[in-house]
């Protein structure tokens, strides 16, 4: 397995569609990687959550000590999943939502574009799936009300395709990137939170 430098500089120096944004350069170099087996996905997925609730913890006590400005006030938490077709972003969301205590089948929202699920287990009380694949321009997420979403409270947004609309995508974001390998067993990922 590589450093996460030489993976990182592999990534910049392809025509990655996040790299005009210096602060996604920011999040690679913070990413953490690492291998998984198909049966490592639901751990990974538990991990994922973890990290996401202490975060989420952890800017709840800081809204209460400092003023928020209006970015700030964001107040659900985006997780975007990149990754090619067959990679395991919406095999690693349903493991999410399994954890999350999501009771309703978890399928991939490619043609209805969102789907919403009531949690029973975790720190927030919604799971909004989303699939930006067929999404052609930022312009088309308004009737999707995405802004509004965004501010949602005790809400958890997975984004498969980001890359799809990036300028829409707020900077405080958590990121995980898989590539499949060629044996289709594992997945190499990475994540930033």
């Amino acid at each position: 397995m590589c450093s996460i430098r030489t993976q990182t500089q592999a990534i910049v120096s392809s025509s990655h569609p996040f790299l005009h944004m210096s602060f996604f350069v920011a999040i690679l170099l913070s990413m953490q990687s690492r291998t998984l087996s198909k049966k490592d996905i639901p751990s990974f997925a538990q991990e994922v959550l973890t990290a996401l609730c202490e975060k989420k913890s952890e800017k709840k006590g800081k809204n209460k000590d400092e003023k928020k400005s209006e970015k700030e006030g964001r107040r659900a938490l985006l997780l975007t999943l990149e990754g090619p077709l067959g990679s395991g972003k919406t095999t690693f969301a349903q493991a999410l939502a399994h954890e999350l205590g999501v009771e309703e089948t978890v399928t991939s929202p490619t043609f209805v574009i969102q789907k919403r699920y009531r949690t029973t287990k975790g720190c927030v009380s919604t799971l909004v799936h989303m699939d930006m694949y067929r999404i052609e321009d930022e312009g088309e997420l308004g009737p999707l009300l995405f802004q509004e979403l965004l501010e949602e409270k005790d809400t958890l947004i997975v984004i498969e395709w980001p890359e799809r609309i990036v300028r829409a995508l707020p900077r405080e974001r958590y990121s995980i990137i898989f590539r499949a390998h060629d044996d289709e067993m594992t997945r190499e990922v990475s994540y930033g939170f």
